[in-house]
Order: structure tokens, then C-alpha cells, then sequence
């Protein structure tokens, strides 16, 4: 079944955000964010579901690989965050937002992210360094004017609720979250980790 770019069936469970900086910070600054739309609460330590990251893992395993600092339950309609090096290096301003982590080197660029079911057959997919995404990456790094910071967008997919893993991968789906959406204690990070993004 081909979904149609108007009408998206919502369901399952995908990738909703991403956090990534190249221009500084640390592993603590790079994350997913996951949505849950299949109706039920998923357990990530019994349900075999796994992420992978081209370049760097073909899939990890929850509850080995990602290890889980808070939940290790996503709630229907809920979000859950992974985070890429330890929740207290991060930028957070409450790391328990940080559902589970891995402690892994990060790729030089937005990489492409695959969602495993327990058969091995893809959950989900996005290709953030494919051309499409080219627009959002080149502008969620910037040198703020203002005080000549470098500060980081996060990438949101828009309305999370009405979409599913095979409409969340095109890339006119997706935005930049707003300047006004700092979740980070240092003020250089913008996002929406646990929640949906607005955009400016």
C-alpha cells in the first residue's frame, strides 16, 4: 500500500526527532527521539526491538548496547529519548529526560537511522544525509549573531500523532525546532526531547 503524501494512516512506533552537532559539544549532545502510535505501551526490554546507525552499528540491542538510565517503557502517545554518550555530560537541563544511552562514537554527519522489529525486518527508517534533508541539515548549525555562540536545531517530524514509519521518512515532513524550545542548561541547544516541536 503506497500512502498518499495527504493522507498518512497514523500508526506504529519511528523516529520523531534528532539532535546532532558537528560545530562543537560532545556525544552527551546528540540524540533520538522515538513516538509511540501504536495505541499500547511497548516495553523496550522485552520486545526485541532494536536501533541502528549506518556507519557505526547495524543494530543495537536494548537493555545491552542501550542501556536504560530511567523507563524502559515507551507509553502509547509517549516519547523516549536516546541519547549518544552519558546523560551527565550532556546539555540537558534535566537528564532524566534521557530515557537510555549509548556509549559509542557518533558519526561526522546526520546518518541514516533504522528501527529493527525482533525479526530483523525494518520497524522504521529515516535517511537524514540523504539530499532531501540537505535544506535541514545545513541549517540546524549555526554561529548565533548575537553573541557568536554556536548553537544547534534539532530536526522534528511535524504532527508525530498523524503519521507513521512510512510517511515519516520524506523530508517535507519534517522541520527545524524554534529558537524559542531551549532545553539545554547552556542555552545552545534547541529541541523538544520528551514532547512535540513547534518550530519558530
Amino acid at each position: 500500500m503506497v500512502l498518499s503524501e495527504e493522507s498518512p494512516v497514523p500508526g506504529g512506533i519511528y523516529i520523531s526527532e534528532i539532535h546532532y552537532t558537528g560545530l562543537f559539544g560532545n556525544t552527551g549532545e546528540w540524540w533520538v527521539e522515538l513516538y509511540n502510535n501504536t495505541g499500547e505501551a511497548i516495553d523496550f526490554s522485552t520486545s526485541g526491538l532494536r536501533l541502528g546507525v549506518d556507519g557505526i552499528a547495524d543494530s543495537w540491542k536494548f537493555g545491552t548496547e542501550i542501556v536504560f538510565q530511567t523507563v524502559t517503557t515507551i507509553q502509547a502517545s509517549g516519547f523516549y529519548i536516546i541519547g549518544f554518550g552519558r546523560p551527565d555530560v550532556s546539555d540537558f537541563n534535566d537528564i532524566s529526560d534521557i530515557a537510555a544511552y549509548i556509549e559509542q562514537s557518533v558519526p561526522s554527519s546526520f546518518p541514516q537511522v533504522t528501527m529493527y522489529n525482533a525479526d530483523g525486518t525494518i520497524c522504521d527508517r529515516v535517511d537524514f544525509s540523504s539530499d532531501d534533508f540537505s535544506y535541514l541539515r545545513q541549517n540546524s548549525e549555526y554561529v548565533d549573531a548575537n553573541d557568536g555562540l554556536a548553537k544547534t536545531k534539532s530536526i522534528y517530524l511535524v504532527d508525530e500523532a498523524n503519521q507513521n514509519p512510512s510517511s515519516n521518512d520524506r523530508a517535507t515532513r519534517w522541520a527545524l525546532s524554534g529558537t524559542d524550545e531551549i532545553y539545554s542548561h547552556s542555552g545552545r541547544q534547541f529541541g523538544s526531547p520528551c514532547g512535540p516541536g513547534n518550530g519558530d
